[in-house]
């Protein structure tokens, strides 16, 4: 919520259903481990949906979205965007 969603042209153009289930994947996932998120920030992992692998991102602009936010822990100065791709897209 209250932020944006980036999508890959690879993304973009799956089916809807497979669209919804790589979003589901997304919200989900938790498996955060210390090889794939060494800082501990939960912004950044894989998913894999029907035998394909997806890659999300999430970065915190100003809200201009033209530089990082000055503190990503404040919403008031911070957008947060997610962006989604396969990783041949990467």
């Amino acid at each position: 919520m209250g932020g944006v969603i980036v999508e890959s042209l690879e993304v973009q153009s799956l089916p809807d259903a497979t669209k919804a289930l790589v979003f589901r994947a997304i919200q989900e996932f938790d498996d955060f481990t210390r090889e794939n998120d060494p800082w501990g920030e939960h912004d950044c992992a894989a998913v894999r949906v029907e035998g394909q692998d997806y890659l999300f991102k999430v970065d915190y602009y100003d809200l201009d979205l033209m530089y990082h936010s000055p503190d990503k822990s404040d919403p008031t100065v911070t957008a947060r965007v997610l962006t989604i791709c396969t990783p041949a897209e990467r």
